[in-house]
């Protein structure tokens, strides 16, 4: 059988390749890939290197020492300490069980002496021979989890500022039911509950706590503000923990439509005290 040498300035010296592995096309097409590419052969549970192509060391930014590491056969050079395990054990169940394998990690960058994020796709070509090809790639995406991170830190500020507003906050998806979506941490709490038990409580009925009376009532009130685009401003009767009932103040519009279902915001705020009170005058 044909074999050809790849013979590039970036690729391993001396690699050489049956013509159903490699050919000098894909070699071309290979450099002109941006990603990072590395190709190893996996031969009687030996894992060698094969082939980088150019963008290889550019996205790594590997030092002249860490590159010839590389061309020695060295894996995971410049991984993060705590990035290492879970990536161990990734590719550990890729060259097990031979699945596509998608993971993100941290690299330090020799070059700009920082770590940068990168993520790795792997996927296994097995050969006539028994042994097998890993063609891996590696994708810069430092700028993507920045801004993954910005949004945290934007959703987590905002979910502060939800929960500080007093009372509760809720967003349902109204259709023949209304199918909760969102609600803050002063939802549960109006009736005494915690999170993980109004959660269950709501699984199967957002009204489940509304005090029975007043059920209709406010379904009717919700479903004309969501029909009319109208604002719902009134009060019922919610169902505590404890067994006695609570008054609360509600304050519902449309917010807009999710795969054409409309979306009901619904501030709540606990008028307890100041109904008792008008009561005892009355």
């Amino acid at each position: 059988m044909e074999k050809i040498i790849i013979d590039h300035k970036n690729d391993f010296t001396g690699a050489v390749l049956d013509a159903d592995m490699l050919s000098v096309k894909m070699s071309d097409v290979f450099e002109g890939i941006p990603n990072g590419l590395a190709i190893y052969r996996i031969k009687k549970g030996e894992v060698r290197p094969v082939y980088h192509n150019s963008a290889y060391y550019q996205v790594m930014g590997y030092s002249e020492e860490h590159i010839e590491a590389i061309r020695q056969g060295a894996i995971f050079v410049g991984v993060h300490p705590d990035d290492l395990p879970a990536l161990h054990e990734k590719t550990a169940l890729f060259l097990e069980n031979g699945e596509d394998l998608v993971h993100v990690f941290r690299l330090f960058h020799d070059k700009s002496s920082c770590y940068r994020w990168l993520r790795l796709k792997g996927s296994r070509q097995y050969l006539k021979d028994g042994s097998a090809l890993i063609y891996t790639s590696y994708t810069d995406v430092t700028e993507e989890k920045r801004l993954e991170t910005e949004f945290h830190n934007a959703t987590v500020k905002m979910e502060d500022i939800v929960n500080a507003i007093p009372g509760g906050v809720s967003l349902y998806r109204v259709t023949d039911d209304f199918e909760t979506v969102y609600f803050s941490n002063g939802v549960p709490e109006l009736t005494g509950h915690t999170m993980e038990e109004y959660r269950e409580l709501i699984q199967n009925d957002a009204m489940a706590m509304i005090y029975p009376q007043d059920r209709d009532m406010v379904m009717d009130n919700l479903r004309y503000a969501v029909r009319n685009h109208t604002t719902a401003d009134f009060e019922f009767r919610k169902l505590h923990r404890e067994g006695h009932i609570i008054w609360v103040h509600i304050h519902a519009r449309q917010v807009g439509e999710a795969d054409g279902v409309p979306l009901l915001h619904c501030v709540f705020q606990n008028i307890t005290d100041v109904k008792e009170t008008q009561l005892e005058i009355n």
